[in-house]
Order: structure tokens, then sequence, then C-alpha cells
């Protein structure tokens, strides 16, 4: 470390162009920008150098030099002069791997003590030294010599000539004769105001370099239209020295100058002359442009401004013609475009993203309501001196001069013209080689702000870069390569971070990692959303052309550099708006080919985590929430389990990453940081397996440490993209949507149940499909003695290809199909459940091939002994044994958006029951065995956290232990995530079975069986999304049959329960609505054609508009839930399993169940009128309380139930009950006793009410439901609702009660009528079973409004 210097820098500077002055430059490498920091050709040895003239060990020492617009002049004039300079205000930065640090500023300094780091020798491990020069802080150590002002004085006595004048002399000369050779050695000075500069050009090996400049004298009237010009260049570079400090807009002289011939304007009318239909517009116009003889500058001291009394430059901006502008801003952010080559970034400046600024806004409050649109300046076409390059930086101001303004786009967006930008986010600019731009303040000298930033950043490329046509077209066809250095920054400590990461196992490769980031910027948009559609917003003009030319050597495979003198002197001047448009130096491009896309600027990076870390967690999290569900303990409302519950969890989001650092802090890692809930974006890596269990196929990310199944989203409508199975080894990366785990109770142990209670839950993870040496994805865990089985899956938003080039179509549904290519539902067409519903035994199909899809609603297990059956797809020989004790639950699939509870859609269902095979141990999936099973077993009894050690399980739970093993572990794994009941807020899961899985029974019921290897699910991605209400915490659970009567659509209601109000739900939903008359004509069907499929029993159907006459039977009675039993009264000595639901209740399951297990059933029956015919409705359950109303005290009348063994019921034909009467007269009795020997006075409700009191539980629920009932139409008469029923099937034994009507049979001449007598029947009863209601839709009302709104139009 070193103090300090107490003084001012001193020392001199020097302008470095070539790497060796004097000489030829060496050729090019293929590599553009292939350099390193420590070249001796790299940007940071090239432009201003700064030699320190510092006594002691800084002397000689080499910094590279920004410096300011306004002190520019200075710098070349002591670049050209070798006088010293004084560097009084800067800030000091090393640059190391292309990032800087600031190691000393002049801003901050308070006392001179400050240290900053020694700087003892150029180069090596300390990096690259860098000074950025504020604003007043360069000047010269004395001032100009006499000498120089006596030469100058001198210099100036001879004639100085105009652009006008010199054209007038071109011309005497000519129309005299004289000798060419003599008019181009004579010396002469010239004056004129910059009209534009180019860039520094080296990119030619065989040349030196030089500028071109181009002058012009304005107009001596106003009504002068013709402008003199004349071009300059500056070759060499002692003349060069002096090329920064030029700038449109100065007056400057040329000193001692010559005025030669060019050959330029030979070389394009050459060119004009061949038949390249391609260029010849482009050089045909440029013959015109170009003048036949320039004026030629080689040393620094013919260059002269004509106010250089004052070296300070003034900032205004200059005049420019009409095709260019000119503006000045704050950098916001500095884009930079990446190409790999030779594992190394090359990177070029892409644009520089500005916030525009006037003179006066600089210095007035930036804070201003109204902020500027930011304006974006692009600049593949300028080639970027190395000082510009290192001062652009974040919060510098710069200033362009001599830009071109890309048009806002008109009209669509998607169809924009040729000649305007994608869109108006931003005002865009491009820079080419008329272009000049310079650093105002840099970005050291904050004083004027605060920076919002530390990024420091210049890749190391060739200085004076001239980028190649063909890497421009590149550019501008790359969406996605393009980073600013925030996000370099982030990308660089991504980069270190997976170097050392704990969170991450492999070792990545940049190839990969690169993927990674391009297709996270592809997904996230400038606010660090998620972009819902993965293709940006492009427009459709044509593409950038690619205009290269071989080299005159005719070297095969090389492309010429661009042609500078075609580019800067192909600007139109004429008034067409549309010409100004076309590309400098392009036949036929337009500048908006520059603004083809909407670049990604979000500096938010992909949070990695490794596979195993995922899936512990999750698992880790996961039981110790299902062990708090069960533990009566700790949790007031704790759920009853029981074998066959089940319940899953989904992790996503903010939820995910807090279970990862819960987790992480337990294992002493360090967290995760992120920093917008919206912009969590979680990624993981591993190896792709495909393994086919011979049931069907699945694909498994996997490493050394674990292997779990990827489930790719598919979107509503989406077939998914087929692919076929690859023995791939390549690392892969996975766009984590969330992670699902669900499992299943298989119930106690057969050991006593464990009075310890561990706040810790032990987990064992089974083989996985891919090699039993690696852990897979299913899991045992214990919870006191309830044993439990489960799955963890990843489901993906995608799968990234294992290169950038790759289709991403072609991968976005990986694992979201088969991926055995064979796959059976490639081409068959679709049917809904309401489709499939309304088929009959006799109608016609679609085809055999047909698919059923459904959303699943729930799932549920049971044990089933192992039975042998039919092998899929095989001879009746062929058997197999199968599991049989799985069901699902599907409902139709509604589009409309709505959710679960507001749409029809989840009343409209089928019941599959699904066969899982058994395969034997010789089969490919040998790692689900029963052998591997018990081995878990072992392991999870013997865990240091269980103490029961020795136990077991039954060989039923065993089955359905490998039942679940074997579902979860193939591609129809998110069949288990238990459905729409169990998780409403997560994704929907679809599934499709074949049609030939449907069968129909000898009543009409439509019956659905399928084997494991025929269906398929997935997730989907919603195209309407419509709000939820997130239950609490995510976790769902289930366990009982959807029994009939049970509302589907309040999924999480607990019975008893009073129902909630009606609401109105729209038409449609996969519910067809129907009269009442239409159901009497398929019952007609039905008996004429003998067959009960006409009558569709299965099909859920809206009645709309009924009338409900009156309640013509309901009864309240206890039921067991298990075995459906009624239950009856205690005999003898029998003793009660558990204690009794009502206090003194003697009931009990004839079955021995649980009397936890029994509740109240309701039934009800009732009449229903639509005005075209009636019917009789039956209801159970809460299907039956919702016919009955609110208004019915229903825990009164379940508490008397208890005590009934026949229940409390009414039937309007039949008197109450004796008992009822008998139980009255004693509470009448009672309460005139009780009122007599009271003081007060009664009225006669009080004694009703204190009679009502009086009586016991059951005549109290008999007489609630016998008051409720018989006055039912008085109360509820007027209602009218929509219906949803079921038609009750046709009975096997139906008999018809045939007579005969006379009729008029026929029409007989000068006669009349024929009568006559004809055989008829009187129907059977039209039964219907209700499933849910409404409140009437408005339909015949808006028909008749929809005549009257037409007459409002007229």
């Amino acid at each position: 470390m070193q103090e300090a210097p107490s003084q001012p820098l001193l020392g001199r500077i020097m302008y470095r162009v070539c790497s060796q002055s004097g000489k030829k430059r060496p050729r090019q490498s293929e590599d553009e920008n292939e350099t390193t920091s420590l070249d001796s050709n790299s940007i940071f040895r090239r432009g201003f150098i700064f030699v320190s003239e510092e006594e002691g060990q800084q002397q000689g020492q080499e910094y590279s030099l920004v410096v300011p617009y306004q002190s520019l002049r200075i710098a070349s004039h002591a670049a050209s002069s070798g006088q010293l300079v004084r560097i009084s205000q800067y800030c000091l930065l090393r640059y190391k791997d292309d990032w800087g640090e600031v190691l000393f500023s002049s801003e901050g300094v308070k006392n001179r003590k400050q240290k900053v780091s020694a700087m003892k020798q150029r180069g090596g491990e300390e990096g690259s030294l860098v000074i950025e020069v504020f604003v007043d802080g360069l000047s010269l150590a004395a001032s100009l010599g006499n000498d120089e002002e006596d030469e100058k004085d001198e210099e100036m006595q001879s004639p100085v000539l105009t652009l006008e004048m010199l054209a007038q002399n071109e011309h005497q000369q000519l129309t005299k004769g004289k000798k060419k050779k003599s008019r181009d050695k004579q010396p002469m000075h010239v004056t004129g105001v910059v009209d534009s500069i180019s860039p520094i050009l080296v990119n030619d090996p065989h040349q030196d370099p030089f500028a071109i400049m181009e002058l012009y004298q304005p107009p001596s009237t106003e009504t002068e239209e013709i402008t003199k010009t004349a071009v300059v260049i500056i070759r060499g570079e002692k003349a060069l020295s002096m090329h920064p400090a030029i700038h449109p807009g100065q007056a400057i002289t040329l000193m001692g100058v010559v005025h030669r011939k060019w050959k330029v304007p030979d070389e394009f009318r050459k060119r004009a002359s061949e038949k390249r239909s391609n260029e010849t517009s482009l050089f045909e116009r440029l013959c015109y442009c170009v003048p036949g003889r320039v004026i030629l500058v080689t040393e620094a001291s013919t260059i002269k401004w004509n106010t250089d009394t004052n070296l300070k430059l003034d900032i205004s901006l200059p005049s420019t013609v009409e095709s260019l502008t000119s503006m000045r801003g704050i950098v916001k952010s500095v884009h930079y475009h990446s190409e790999e080559s030779r594992n190394k970034a090359n990177r070029v400046l892409h644009y520089v993203t500005i916030k525009p600024l006037s003179v006066l806004e600089e210095k007035e409050s930036e804070s201003a309501s109204n902020e500027p649109k930011l304006a974006r300046i692009y600049l593949p076409k300028y080639a970027t001196p190395p000082d510009v390059c290192l001062g652009l930086q974040a919060e510098s101001i710069i200033r362009a001069v001599n830009i071109h303004f890309i048009h806002p786009p008109i009209g669509d967006e998607k169809n924009c013209p040729i000649n305007h930008q994608v869109s108006d986010d931003y005002l865009c600019y491009v820079a080419c080689l008329r272009s000049t731009i310079s650093v105002e303040k840099c970005a050291g000298e904050c004083s004027h702000r605060i920076r919002s930033s530390n990024i420091w950043y210049v890749p190391s490329w060739k200085p004076f870069l001239l980028v190649p046509d063909s890497r421009i077209s590149d550019i501008c066809a790359d969406q996605f390569h393009s980073r600013s250095s925030a996000q370099l920054l982030a990308e660089h400590r991504l980069r270190c971070e997976l170097r050392n990461n704990h969170r991450l196992t492999q070792d990545i490769s940049s190839a990969a990692l690169s993927t990674l980031l391009t297709h996270h910027y592809q997904i996230v948009d400038d606010y660090d959303q998620p972009v819902t559609n993965c293709e940006h917003v492009r427009c459709n003009c044509p593409t950038r052309k690619n205009k290269t030319m071989p080299l005159e050597n005719g070297k095969s495979g090389r492309q010429t550099i661009r042609d500078p003198y075609a580019e800067f002197f192909d600007h139109s001047q004429s008034d067409s708006h549309g010409d100004w448009m076309i590309e400098c130096g392009s036949c036929s491009s337009s500048f908006s080919c520059f603004n083809r896309y909407r670049q990604s600027t979000s500096d938010t990076m992909p949070i990695v985590i490794g596979t195993e870390h995922l899936r512990n967690a999750c698992t880790q999290y996961f039981t110790q929430r299902v062990g708090s569900l069960s533990r009566s303990d700790t949790q007031a409302n704790a759920y009853e389990l029981q074998a066959g519950w089940t319940t899953s969890f989904s992790f996503e989001g903010l939820k995910l990453l807090q279970v990862l650092n819960d987790y992480f802090m337990q294992s002493d890692k360090d967290p995760i940081s992120w920093c917008e809930k919206d912009s969590i974006n979680v990624y993981t890596g591993g190896l792709i397996a495909y393994t086919d269990q011979n049931i069907t196929a699945s694909v498994l990310l996997h490493n050394d440490a674990c292997a779990i199944p990827i489930y790719v989203n598919r979107r509503e409508g989406d077939d998914g993209i087929k692919t076929t199975q690859s023995n791939e080894r390549s690392f892969r990366w996975v766009h984590i949507d969330s992670i699902n785990l669900s499992c299943v109770c298989l119930g106690p142990c057969t050991k006593k149940k464990m009075t310890s209670v561990h706040a810790a839950y032990h987990h064992v993870f089974l083989p996985s499909a891919f090699s039993e040496s690696v852990p897979g994805h299913t899991f045992l865990f214990l919870i006191d003695n309830l044993v439990f089985i489960g799955s963890v899956y990843i489901v993906a938003k995608s799968i990234l290809p294992t290169t950038v080039k790759q289709s991403w179509k072609s991968e976005v549904n990986l694992g979201g199909c088969d991926t055995s290519g064979n796959d059976t539902h490639a081409t068959d067409s679709k049917l809904g459940i309401a489709v499939c519903l309304e088929q009959t035994a006799t109608s016609h199909q679609i085809g055999d091939r047909s698919i059923i899809i459904g959303r699943l609603m729930r799932n549920r297990f049971k044990f089933r002994k192992v039975k042998s059956k039919q092998k899929a797809g095989q001879v009746e020989t062929q058997l197999e044994k199968c599991y049989d004790g799985w069901s699902v639950t599907l409902c139709d699939i509604d589009h409309s958006g709505q959710s679960a509870s507001d749409s029809a859609s989840t009343l409209q269902t089928i019941e599959v029951t699904i066969s899982i095979p058994f395969c034997n141990s010789n089969a490919s999936n040998s790692a689900v065995s029963l052998q591997a099973l018990k081995s878990g077993l072992r392991e999870l009894f013997n865990s240091q956290n269980a103490t029961n050690s020795g136990a077991r399980l039954t060989s039923d739970q065993e089955t359905m232990c490998l039942a679940w093993w074997h579902a979860s572990g193939c591609q129809a794994l998110p069949i288990l995530s238990g459905g729409l009941d169990l998780s409403e807020d997560s994704l929907p899961v679809h599934v499709e079975i074949p049609l030939s899985a449907r069968t129909f029974a000898k009543l009409g019921y439509q019956r659905f069986r399928c084997h494991f290897s025929e269906l398929e699910a997935y997730h989907v991605v919603e195209t309407h999304v419509h709000s939820t209400s997130l239950s609490k915490g995510n976790m769902h659970v289930n366990t009982h049959k959807i029994l009939p009567g049970m509302l589907n659509r309040r999924l999480h209601r607990t019975t008893p329960s009073v129902p909630s109000p009606l609401n109105y739900l729209k038409p449609g939903g996969g519910v067809s609505t129907v009269s009442l008359a239409e159901l009497h004509w398929d019952v007609c069907k039905a008996i004429r054609y003998e067959d009960s499929t006409y009558l569709k029993p299965s099909l859920l159907r809206r009645i709309h508009d009924v009338k409900i006459l009156g309640i013509s039977f309901c009864r309240a009675r206890v039921e067991c839930q298990q075995c459906f039993k009624t239950l009856v009264e205690k005999c003898g000595n029998t003793e009660l399993i558990e204690g009794n639901r009502a206090e003194g209740s003697t009931l009990l399951c004839p079955s021995g169940c649980s009397q936890s297990q029994a509740y109240v059933k309701w039934e009800c029956s009732a009449i229903v009128d639509d005005g075209t015919g009636q019917a009789k409705l039956y209801a159970e359950r809460e299907a039956a309380l919702l016919l009955l109303g609110t208004d019915l005290d229903i825990a009164s009348v379940e508490s008397g139930a208890w005590y009934c063994e026949e229940g409390v019921f009414f039937q309007p034909s039949l008197p109450p009950s004796s008992s009822l009467a008998q139980s009255i007269r004693t509470a009448s009795a009672k309460a005139r006793k009780h009122i007599s020997s009271s003081k007060r006075k009664y009225n006669l409700g009080e004694e009703l009410s204190s009679t009502y009191s009086l009586l016991p539980d059951n005549a109290k629920a008999e007489y609630l439901l016998q008051q409720h009932c018989r006055h039912w139409s008085h109360q509820h008469g007027q209602r009218r609702l929509d219906l949803f029923c079921r038609c009750k099937p046709l009975s096997e034994d139906l008999s018809l009660n045939g007579t005969e009507i006379n009729v008029a049979k026929a029409m007989v001449a000068h006669v009349g009528l024929e009568f006559g007598m004809t055989g008829t029947a009187t129907l059977p009863p039209l039964k219907l079973t209700l499933e849910d209601a409404c409140v009437c839709s408005e339909e015949r009302k808006e028909e008749k409004l929809v005549g009257w709104h037409l007459l409002k139009a007229f």
C-alpha cells in the first residue's frame, strides 16, 4: 500500500493507434476480438496513455486515460506536442478480467493520507490501470511558449482559403491546363466547419490508419442553397493524435495541406459498371456523392482551431443535416453482444441506453415528475475509440452527434412497416461512421449524483474495431446474446457461485451455463416478470442482408472488411424520409433491423439448486406437515388418519425457496437470496434418462445422488410434442415450476402404538428404477406407528436443449408425452366426459381408438388382494397379477376459466378403476420388488428416531405399498397428486384413457376400468387463469369415496353441515340443459328398443326453471360410512367400540365398525314440474339438505336421530308417531305446572317454547322435521331452481299397464272421421336423482329482452 500523492499527477500523454509506430501492422487473427488485457494490442494499451513523470516507484508507469469532452483539446495538444500535463481531479481504477475496481477518487478525498493500492508495474497480476479525468481536472503544466506563438502568427500571414475560394482556384487551374503534379504539391491553408468526422479506421492491415472528415462552408445568405463541402483525409499516427479533439460544429483551419486527386470515385464507378444486382444501385448513388480530390493531413501541427485561445470546448450540440440528429444523456446501461469463439466470449458493443438530457436539465433536479423516455443508441456500425469504450459506464454523461433516428412503429407492432422499429418503448438511434461519440463526464465523477451501481466493466477487444458486416447481421438477428454490464456482473457472480457451489454437485461447463442464461433472458422481460409467451415481440421486416465481398487477392473463405468510404458518403440529402432509413453502405437494408427484437434488460439471475437438495428439503418439510395433521395434541382439529388416507403438497415460487432455506440452515449451508418473489426462477440440472418399466416410459433427471421424474407442463389445448426415446447422457437444465409430493397412509404397523412422540420424522428413499444403487423419488416415512409411502417429482416449465441452436419447441413438452416412440394417442380423437356419457350402446362411436379426457378430481386407495387378470392387449390365456384397489374420479374439463366452485363441470364425473400390474423380479423394473420394499421398511423401523424395531406390515399393506411404488415410477405419476379436491390451487391434472376402457352395464350405466399402461396423465397450464381461494398452507387431504348426494362443487365442506346459499351457475360446463318432456321421450325410446342406455343414467343433465310441488318423503337415519349399514340398537351386554357420538345413544354398527365412522344420512324425495312434465326427485346426504332449504334446524334433527333406530322420518300420508304425541302431552303438563307455580304471566309463545324445551331429543327431531316438511310448500313453494340430476334406470322386470282407447284413424270421404280402438300403455314414472342445484338462470328473460335491444338500436 502507498499513500495517495499529495500533489496532482504530473506526466505526459501519448495517443497510440498502432502496435508499432511507423511500421505495417500485422495481419489480424481470425478472431477479431481474441485478446487479453496484457496484450500489447489491447484496448487498455491504445488511445490516450498517460505516462507518469513522478519521481519514485510510479515514474514511467502507464495508465489508460479517459478524457472528458471539454478537455479533449488539451489532451490532444499535449499528445502531439509532448508537453507536461497536470491531472488534479481524477478517479483511478484497476481492471482485471474485464472488471474494474476503484482504487482512488479525488471526489471522495478529505485528507491526503488516504491510501490506495500500490502500482509498481504495468500489467501482471495487478491488471490494467485506468484514470478517469474529471471535468477541469486536466491542464497543461506550462502555457504555450513564445516560439510557438510566433510560428503560428507567421503561418497565419499566408492567405487562408475558404471552401468556395478553394473551388474557384481549382476551376481556374483546370481551365489554364496546369499540370496535375504541380497542383498536388502546392501547400495551402484551408478553413471550414466540421460537418462530420469518422472514427479512426485501422481495419486494413496493409494501410496506415486514417480518418475521413468532411468540411462545409455555411451559406453567406439565406437564399444561397448550395453548400460548399470538402473531404479531408487524416492519415498517420501523429496527425491522428488530434482526432479525438475534432468534433462536428467546430471551425478549424488546415495549415500547409495539399489538395490531391482521389482514387475512390474511380473505384465506385468501376463497381457500378459491374453487373452485380445487389451493389449497382449503391455505387451508382455514390458516384455523385464522392469528390474527385481530397485534402490530405499528415501532421498534427497542421490542424488549428479558429478559437484555440480557449482550449475548453463548448458542450452545446451542433446543428446537423436533416437526415441525422444529435443528443446528450446519462448512461443507464451498456450492452455487449457475445459470441462464443474457442470457448471464449467474443464481445462487441451492441447498444447503450441513456436518459436524454439538455444543458439545462443537467443543472436542474433530475427527479422530475415526467420522466423522459429512455433512448438506445446502437453501436455495431460505429468503430468505438478505446477511450470512449473505457468511459462508457453507468451514470456517465455522453454526447452523440450525427446519429440516425429509427422511427417508432405505426399500427400493429406485429406487422410494422419496414422503416420503423418494433416498439416505442425506447427512442432508438443508430451510430454510423459519420457519428461522433464522446464522454462529457466520467462515471467516477459522481458529485452530481449518487451512482446507482458500482459496476465497472470493459471487455478486452481489439481497439478501433470495425465490426465485420457478417457479425452485424448476426447481432441484428440475435435477441438473446446481448448483455448489459449489470447482467454480465450477475452472470460472473453466478459462474463463481457455481464453481464453488454447495447446492450443486455437478461441474457446469461454460456452454451449459450459456444455455441456461439464454433461456432465462428469453422468459424474463425488462421488469423481471415472467413472459407467458416465450417468443419476444419482433417485427416482420425483411432481415438485414449480409453484403460482404471477397478480398481482391481472392483468398477463399475470407470476407472483406466493410467499405468505410461507401458507408461514410452514403447519406441521402433528399426530402424523402424513407430514404433516410436505408442503412448507409447498403442497398435495401433498413435501420429498423437494429431494433427487430425487444431485448431483455433484467439482471436477475436464475437460482440453481441441486436435484438431491430439492428432493430432500421438500420431503423433510412434507413429512413434518403430515405429522402435524395427525397429532391431536399438537393441533386441535387433527385429521383422523386411516389406511387409504391421501394428501398432496405443491412447492413453488417463494414457498419453495423458504423451504430450501430452512433445509440449508439446518445443514449449516448458506441460504438462498432473491430480489422479488415475482422474479423467482429456480433451475436444476442433471443427466436425462428414459426408463421403461413395461408399463409406460418415464423421463428421469439423475446424478450420483438421486433420480427424480420430470413432467413438463402442457398448455390447454396442446397435444404435446411427441419425441422419440434417446440414450442421451448429456447435461440438461430443467426450469422448475413446482415440486409436487403426495402420499397414502398404509395404516398402523403390527406393533402396539407408541406412547413417545418424536419431533423429527424419519424417511427412507426406495431405490430408483434407473439404478438400484441410486436413491429414487419414492420414500417411506413413519409417524408414531402409522406407515406412509409417498412420491416426489418435478413439474417443469421446460427442459432446456443441449445447445442454444436446438429448437426450443421440440423440447418444451419433453416428459409430458410418451417417449417410447409408440404413442397410441398420437392421431386419436379426444372425447370429453360429457360427450362420452351422451353415447349409447347402439349409437355411432367416433372410433375404437378414441380417447376419453377428463380432469382429475380425486383418487382413492383401498385394500385389495392381487388377482390374476387378462394382460392388457393380449389374448385371454396370458394372465398377469394386478391390484384393483385404486380408483380415480374424473370430471369434465371446463374451458371457460371458472373456478371449481363456480362451474358445473365438476358435477359431470366418472369413476375409473385402474389395474396396476405386479411384474416378477426378472422384469426390467426389478428395482420395484417386495425384497427392496422390505429392506426399506427394516431401515425405517430400525432408525434412531423410531422405537418400533421389529414391526412389520400386513400383506394387504405391502400390496398397497407396492402398487403405489409401481404407479409412481412411470409417466402417469401426476395422477397421484390428488386432483381437484386436494389441490384446487395448483396446476390441474388431465387424464386420458382409451374409449375401450368403457363398458355398459345391464341397466345402462357406463363403467370404466383401465389398465395402468393405457392411461396418460399430465399437468396443464390453463389458458384462462382464474382466481381461486388458496387453502390454508397448501395442504390438502382426502379419505372417503364420493357418495351420491355429496356436492362435488363444495369440495372442502364437512358433514353434517348446512348448505350454503345457492348461487348462479352459467349454462354449459359440460352439462346439457334438457326438459322433463325430453326425458320422457328417452323413457319411450328405452322401452321401445329395450335398451336402458337410452336413458343415460350416468349422464348429468340440467333441468331449467323447476318448481318443487312438495316434499313427499324425508328421513334422517344414522349410517356407517365404512360399511354403509344402518346402525341398530345395542343388544344385551354388547360394548361399544368407542365413545358415542351422542351422549346416551345405544346405536352401533352391525358389522362392528367404530362408532366414530357413523354419521346421519339424509334422504328426501319430492315431485317436480318444469312446465313440460313432472318427475319424482330423489336426494341423499347434502343434496337432500339442499332440497329442504336453510331454515331447518339440522343439528337438532341429527342429534335426535341418534336415539331412533329407524331414524326420524316424514311422510305426508302418515300422521306423526304416537310417541311424539305422548311426549308433547307430557311436556305440556310439565310446562303448565311450571307456569302455574310461577308468579309471572306467560303468553302463548312463551308457553309453547317452554313446552318444546322440555321435549326429549328424539321428539324434538321429529317435531321439527314434521313441522318443516308439512309447511314447506308455504315457505318454499314459489322457489324456482335449476336442478342437476341423473335419471334412474328402469326396473329390469318392468311391466306396462296396457289398455285400449278410441282414436280417430282416418278421414272418409263424405263421411268424416273414422274412429277405432287402439292399444296403448301408461309410461312408468320418471325418477331423477339430485346431484346439485342453483338459482334459476335468466335465459328466457334474456331472450325476451333481445327484441327490445334491437328496437333501441334502431
